[in-house]
């Protein structure tokens, strides 16, 4: 395919993941964060009620503990909803958070270490930085260094679908196509709706440029190490058709024998 075009799909996925998506958990987490502290504030609360109620009983007591009890349920399965929605390396740290908050509320004799949540805000930010590291990579076509870095990005964060998706891409321009199917397939261990977003970034080249035989050679193998022999099959031969002297693609069609 065109190397520059490549590089700028490429390069647009990155971005996508590293700014579009974290504008998304962004939101998320701020929702979470007022929900932790309603939820701080109203376990403390029940918890001061369930102590008076015990030496002074009484029918309106009752009443406000078991209006109270709805509300902390409510706002606990608000919160599993908007943990969801946000990328699973990130849902792990903010149900950590929420550990803590929730024994700070229930003054738990077990002392609180307070400095988790700095050490996890300031792993999220590593990471981060980490990401727009392998993109200035990307940019530069040094391939081999990006993909380094994901693989540094992947052991601190095992669950960071977006690095094992990027780390794909990137060996597959790289040729590395074993390395590249490993990535994808960690990536859908994650998330399985990965499988139809790892060809789309060579759909959308294809879109603008039906003619890049690379691009079509790239296509299949994605869909070869995806395990859609048909479709990598039909790839490699519209490749061939567009340049009968490409050797990635001929090479393809020897996999799939």
């Amino acid at each position: 395919m065109k190397k520059q075009q490549f590089l700028t799909f490429l390069i647009f996925f990155c971005i996508f993941f590293q700014t579009v998506l974290p504008v998304f958990a962004a939101n998320e987490r701020r929702s979470l964060f007022i929900n932790r502290s309603l939820l701080t504030k109203a376990e403390a609360e029940y918890q001061e009620l369930l102590k008076k109620e015990a030496s002074e009983p009484s029918e309106e007591l009752s009443k406000r503990i078991s209006n109270l009890r709805l509300h902390i349920q409510v706002l606990q399965e608000d919160a599993v909803r908007l943990r969801n929605k946000l990328p699973k390396s990130a849902q792990a740290d903010e149900f950590l958070k929420e550990v803590v908050h929730r024994r700070m509320a229930l003054g738990s004799a077990q002392p609180i270490n307070t400095e988790q949540e700095k050490e996890i805000d300031k792993k999220v930010t590593a990471i981060h930085e980490m990401h727009e590291k392998a993109l200035s990579y990307v940019e530069k076509k040094q391939y081999d260094k990006a993909a380094h870095l994901y693989e540094e990005i992947i052991l601190l964060n095992p669950d960071d679908e977006e690095a094992y998706l990027l780390l794909g891409h990137t060996n597959l321009a790289a040729g590395r196509y074993e390395r590249a199917g490993q990535a994808f397939r960690n990536a859908l261990n994650i998330n399985p709706k990965n499988f139809e977003e790892i060809p789309r970034l060579y759909q959308n080249i294809l879109v603008d440029n039906p003619q890049d035989d690379e691009a079509m050679t790239q296509l299949g193998f994605a869909h070869l190490l995806l395990g859609n022999a048909s479709l990598a099959r039909k790839a490699f031969e519209d490749a061939l058709r567009i340049n009968p002297a490409s050797v990635e693609a001929r090479r393809g069609l020897m996999e799939l024998q």
